[in-house]
């Protein structure tokens, strides 16, 4: 299983009148968006999501996907071809 953290970054000015208010409506966005993300031909699901606003707005969250290590031991097609002995 592997977990990958992610956190997005969303800057602007400063000195904006409705800074917080532009920051909480994209932290909306990413709220209803990114539940899943599509990958190819299948979907990523995000676990723990979360958001803060302090001078920016932090928006981070899990991916937590298992992996397939793909096995290195050749398949024997026939018993008689095999010469790695058995135990």
């Amino acid at each position: 299983m592997r977990n990958i953290g992610v956190d997005i970054v969303f800057v602007q000015e400063t000195n904006a009148l409705n800074a917080y208010q532009m920051a909480e409506a994209v932290a909306d966005f990413l709220d209803e968006n990114l539940h899943r993300i599509p990958y190819g031909q299948a979907c990523l699901h995000t676990h723990e999501r979360n958001w803060n606003i302090e001078d920016e707005l932090h928006y981070q969250f899990k991916i937590k996907e298992r992996v397939r290590i793909p096995d290195t031991d050749p398949d024997i097609l026939e018993v008689e071809s095999y010469h790695g002995g058995l135990k």
